[in-house]
């Protein structure tokens, strides 16, 4: 409930402003979705640090990222896993691994409040993500839809997909969408890890704006015609040439 009521005073706030987007029953951030630039760096996403003497992952939303894993969530999962190992009986044996604590249920933790998460290795990463021959960081469920030729929308879990988008139904059949940054976690009662990641504190200069980015991930929430309407509504603030800038102040169409 307290999670709701924030993002209702947020997009009160925003409606004060003029800096509000509706679109049917979805309520945009303007400034965070549409002006905000945003893109995946993953040259950059994964800091090692050494603590107590092992190493420590920081710096990615497979680092810093609480993932609540609800039921159908984990059933994909097992279901992905199950057919990944059976297709691939001598695929990379660091997936395989991965592939196997999934499909026998061990990549479940608890939170404070009882509630089923995506557990955390030792060194802070996240545990469907395993270390390719170069040391990168790689989502293993990436790894085996891609393998499959599936998509990875139909298994991984919400909060990983759809990073760093923030989205809750803040009143009956009314959502809220954004994209967090340092300037609203707090409001919005949300990590300051979460918001802390290269991608969204320094984003790469010829990011498009985010909601550009994040197409796939917003169609897959709210479908193609939400999509569309809002790229009107971005062209239109915007302009042609004109420049993504998060301070810029707006008088948005459809408040």
């Amino acid at each position: 409930m307290h999670s709701r009521l924030a993002d209702a005073r947020y997009v009160q706030k925003l409606a004060e402003r003029n800096e509000l987007l509706v679109i049917d029953n979805i309520a945009v951030d303007a400034p965070n979705l549409v002006l905000r630039r945003f893109a995946c760096d993953t040259r950059h996403c994964v800091r090692v640090e050494e603590r107590n003497g092992r190493p420590w992952f920081c710096g990615s939303c497979c680092t810093d990222l609480v993932v609540e894993l609800a039921e159908p969530e984990r059933e994909r999962l097992e279901r992905l896993a199950s057919v990944y190992l059976r297709r691939f009986p001598r695929g990379l044996r660091s997936v395989r691994a991965v592939a196997q604590k999934i499909r026998g249920g061990e990549i479940i933790a608890y939170s404070q409040k009882d509630e089923p998460i995506l557990d955390d290795l030792h060194t802070n990463r996240c545990v469907l993500s395993y270390l390719d021959r170069q040391g990168v960081l790689r989502c293993t469920v990436n790894t085996m839809v891609e393998a499959l030729g599936l998509r990875s929308e139909d298994y991984k879990p919400d909060a990983c997909l759809a990073f760093p988008i923030h989205y809750v139904d803040y009143e009956p059949d009314r959502w809220f969408v954004t994209v967090i940054n340092r300037q609203n976690y707090r409001p919005l009662g949300v990590a300051r890890e979460t918001a802390s990641v290269r991608c969204l504190t320094r984003p790469l200069r010829d990011a498009p704006p985010a909601y550009v980015t994040l197409r796939r991930e917003l169609e897959h929430l709210w479908g193609k015609r939400f999509w569309q309407q809002l790229d009107h509504h971005a062209r239109r603030l915007l302009g042609t040439n004109a420049q993504p800038n998060p301070k810029q102040r707006l008088l948005v169409p459809g408040t």
